[in-house]
């Protein structure tokens, strides 16, 4: 965090060439100056998806909290539409299916001792991403790349 305020103030944020620090920020304003110049008139569709949104969740929400046997959070449904859930819902989906089936052939006594490839494997995504940093930093220095291609 100190590296990036320092960076930001010295060299200067838009520079980043990262969305929040250049594009994202300047079109939102961008977006909410031009609504605030023309209104724009109620759009009844958006107003009849909001009350089918609204119904879903409270019907989510009772069930949650009247039905013990019940599956669903009502918070899958409000992160659902977010951009980093779509994004990684197939590694949390992945992740779960592992532990089943850990669970389910071996046990708790197979699950406790497969934490360790699973950690190893976490371990050498973060190594790898380290040295691809030193990697930039030694050869490239001043260019990099992105190592997350998201």
């Amino acid at each position: 965090m100190a590296l990036t305020i320092s960076l930001g103030y010295t060299v200067g944020a838009y520079n980043f060439n990262d969305a929040p620090f250049s594009s994202l920020s300047q079109s939102v304003y961008r977006d909410t100056v031009a609504k605030m110049r023309g209104p724009f008139s109620t759009s009844w569709e958006r107003v009849r998806f909001l009350g089918i949104g609204a119904a879903a969740m409270s019907l989510l929400t009772l069930f949650h909290y009247r039905l013990t046997w019940w599956p669903l959070h009502p918070i899958g449904f409000a992160i659902s539409a977010n951009y980093l859930t779509r994004f990684s819902v197939f590694s949390i989906f992945l992740a779960w299916a592992c532990k089943a089936a850990i669970l389910r052939v071996g046990g708790v006594g197979l699950y406790r001792g497969s934490r360790p490839f699973f950690i190893g494997l976490l371990t050498g995504h973060a190594m790898g991403v380290a040295a691809s940093f030193v990697v930039d930093c030694i050869w490239f220095p001043g260019q990099g790349h992105q190592i997350h291609s998201w």
